[in-house]
């Protein structure tokens, strides 16, 4: 029998199971997720001393009181809350380290049994454990993802994995970031034993009961403590090894990490923690993290909005139907019904049809294979999917969302057809990319229910959605699509009706100027490598294959025809496009691409550009970025000034996003910010000969006559 002690702040229950063993569970009950705190580590402290100098105890046992969570990292929120308190960091660490540190003290065997993801700092917590056991279902993960950040991870583990797990292992789970499976943790030999999660517990138990009478606990524990089997040849040849992998974003961070721990291997646990405390601290004040959190916590606000909850139409998020069976069709009604919203793909030629349901149908063969996916849950999926050849048959259905060609007179024909048959009150929803929405409002009888709802080609993180409104669209329509956006797990971006929206309007804008500079004699292939070292996970010219060389002209002229001929397509696309260089999709634009998509230069296509070129031209990195982001900047605050969204958040959110925006600079506005009104004003007029590009417009005159930044 088990008598628990709670404390509540905590989340932490302490009790004595049958056979003298402690037992301590953590649900911290205010949260989804378990995240250490300063109230837990404070807690956690004052139950480990108790528990030590108590001599009946033959072992202890920590778990999760949660399902499908067991300790997800620092409590970020509470970092941020107190970023002003002085030495709460390091006062939070040294807090954390003496748990570790009495854990690997205690008189008694000690057993964690993991049950859910086990991420960051809760992973460091488990190194400190005797023995460690883990579910074997598909929610039990391990991951050190503070590499992303350069965050270090300080409270021993450079001295503790490698002398559990090797060298070369514990450096590639430091520096992949990588999410690892339970069995990947069997293999690697940091756990112990996979067990089903109904006899987890029970495990656990027997296991302490077994390592009480072997003692095998103790010649355990002294080998984890023993000095460092790690030769200096041996970490300088990981070391090697790892810094010479390419990183795309945050490069000095990230090789901090690698070089802190390689550093710190061969340092007992002890004096790893206390001589690198000041490491974590450094790294959190870096623009990266203070970035990034910046980023989360718009985000976070746009997606735990409690107005978007009480004003969604109730039932409407049931009863959804996807028009087009073509490229982005399929895709969304598959989403939909993975989700748990039952969805009906219609598309009136069978043939069109027959290649969407094929497509579904290979996408979840693929999810079965890779074990992302049990049967039970593909037939419940396919239970929500429904098909049909019939307009008609969409009727009844309370969310309508049309996802045909791009294709302005299709789609006013289609919305002509659907007016006439929809139940009233439906709302009826485009994917278009380019196509004015009043246009297309116009076709209704009711325009309140009608908006855009534009999920973002997957070039970089595919969970954005734009909803667009009209002067006309109802707060309930925008809010029920809101709803339905965050079901579907995507991150929804409210957008006033405008040439381009959000993301396509800036990313044409970027596209092109890169392309301008090439015309100027620049090699695209530079170009991309500066964007690349930059931060950008992928160079400009690769984004354009990526997207389609085709799509991005048709785009393109449909954008700058509404934006009155201010951003014309580029002379090389259009060019590409007469020479059948699509991009990625028949193996040919900017760069050249294999069977498996994997991507070369051309040198043919540098020689086919010398005609184009007014020059032959070099320029510095830096030279590079700034005329590409000062025209993306004076874009952005167009955008700003027009109304599209809000505010500055809005947009620096949906570049990193959509594109990748470093996190290093946090957004278009926040590298501003970080270069003062003095640079800006410099780069503006270093560029004026680019003409309107670099026009400043009213909103951003006044910035610049105020100077104020846009974030405070």
């Amino acid at each position: 029998m088990i008598d628990f002690n709670s404390s509540q702040n905590s989340g932490l229950d302490l009790g004595i199971a049958d056979g003298n063993i402690a037992m301590l569970q953590w649900n911290q009950e205010e949260s989804q997720q378990n995240h250490c705190s300063e109230d837990f580590f404070n807690q956690l402290l004052k139950m480990l001393v108790s528990l030590q100098k108590r001599t009946d105890l033959k072992g202890l046992i920590f778990t999760s009181s949660k399902d499908d969570c067991f300790f997800c990292d620092y409590s970020w929120d509470e970092i941020r809350a107190k970023n002003n308190n002085p030495g709460y960091e390091i006062n939070l660490l040294n807090t954390a380290s003496a748990c570790l540190n009495l854990l690997e003290t205690m008189p008694f065997p000690t057993v964690v049994a993991v049950n859910g993801p086990c991420v960051g700092s809760g992973f460091e917590f488990i190194l400190a454990f005797d023995y460690r056991i883990g579910c074997d279902n598909r929610f039990t993960s391990f991951s050190l993802p503070g590499i992303n950040m350069g965050i270090p991870p300080v409270l021993g583990t450079a001295s503790r994995l490698p002398r559990i797990c090797g060298i070369d292992n514990a450096l590639e789970i430091v520096a992949s970031g990588f999410t690892y499976s339970a069995s990947s943790m069997m293999s690697k030999n940091i756990l112990d034993e996979m067990i089903n999660s109904d006899f987890l517990v029970t495990n656990a138990t027997n296991l302490v009961k077994k390592l009480f009478i072997s003692q095998a606990w103790k010649t355990r524990r002294i080998a984890k403590a023993s000095s460092s089997p790690i030769s200096q040849e041996q970490r300088e040849l990981v070391r090697a090894k790892f810094l010479s992998k390419l990183f795309v974003q945050n490069e000095s961070g990230k090789k901090s990490v690698i070089n802190f721990f390689v550093n710190s291997c061969y340092q007992s646990a002890v004096d790893s923690q206390a001589s690198n405390v000041d490491a974590f601290v450094v790294a959190w004040k870096s623009n990266y993290v203070r970035n990034s959190f910046s980023l989360e916590e718009t985000r976070s606000e746009i997606v735990h909005s409690k107005q978007i909850g009480e004003a969604v139409i109730p039932n409407y998020l049931n009863n959804v139907g996807v028009i087009g069976s073509g490229a982005i069709g399929p895709s969304l009604a598959l989403l939909m019904a993975k989700r748990g919203v039952p969805s009906l793909l219609v598309d009136v030629a069978p043939f069109n049809l027959g290649l969407g349901t094929t497509a579904i149908m290979k996408q979840l063969h693929s999810k079965l294979r890779m074990a992302a996916l049990s049967i039970e849950e593909l037939l419940q999926v396919l239970g929500r999917l429904s098909t049909s050849t019939v307009l008609e048959s969409i009727k009844d259905r309370k969310v309508i969302l049309e996802a045909i060609i791009e294709n302005e007179d299709a789609k006013v024909e289609l919305l002509h057809q659907l007016d006439s048959m929809v139940s009233e009150g439906a709302i009826i929803c485009s994917n278009t990319a380019s196509i004015p929405l009043k246009k297309l409002a116009a076709q209704l009888k009711d325009p309140t229910n009608f908006a855009g709802l534009h999920f973002c080609p997957p070039l970089i993180h595919p969970n954005m959605v734009e909803i667009i409104r009209t002067d006309l669209t109802s707060d309930e329509c925008v809010a029920t699509l809101v709803g339905l956006c965050l079901k579907l797990h995507k991150v929804p971006i409210v957008v006033n009706d405008s040439p381009g929206f959000l993301t396509n309007r800036l990313l044409l804008v970027l596209l092109r100027e890169t392309q301008e500079v090439v015309v100027e004699g620049m090699n695209p292939y530079s170009v991309d490598e500066a964007t690349v070292r930059f931060g950008f996970p992928k160079g400009i010219f690769e984004f354009s294959d990526l997207t389609g060389i085709d799509n991005l002209v048709y785009l393109n002229t449909i954008i700058d025809k509404n934006l009155g001929g201010r951003f014309p397509p580029p002379t090389i696309n259009k060019w590409l496009l007469d020479k059948v260089r699509l991009g990625q999709k028949n193996k040919l634009g900017y760069y050249k691409y294999s069977d498996n998509d994997e991507k070369s230069e051309d040198p043919l296509l540098i020689e086919m550009l010398k005609p184009l070129q007014r020059a032959s031209l070099s320029l510095p990195d830096e030279e590079v970025m700034d005329r590409l982001l000062i025209v993306l900047f004076v874009e952005a605050n167009r955008i700003l000034g027009e109304k599209v969204v809000p505010s500055p958040d809005i947009v620096d959110l949906a570049l990193n996003l959509t594109l990748g925006f470093p996190k290093e600079w946090g957004g278009i506005f926040k590298w501003a910010d970080i270069q003062g009104w003095d640079k800006i004003i410099f780069l503006i007029n270093k560029y004026a000969y680019l003409g309107e590009r670099v026009s400043p417009c009213a909103y951003l005159t006044n910035k610049l006559s105020e100077k104020s930044p846009y974030y405070f």
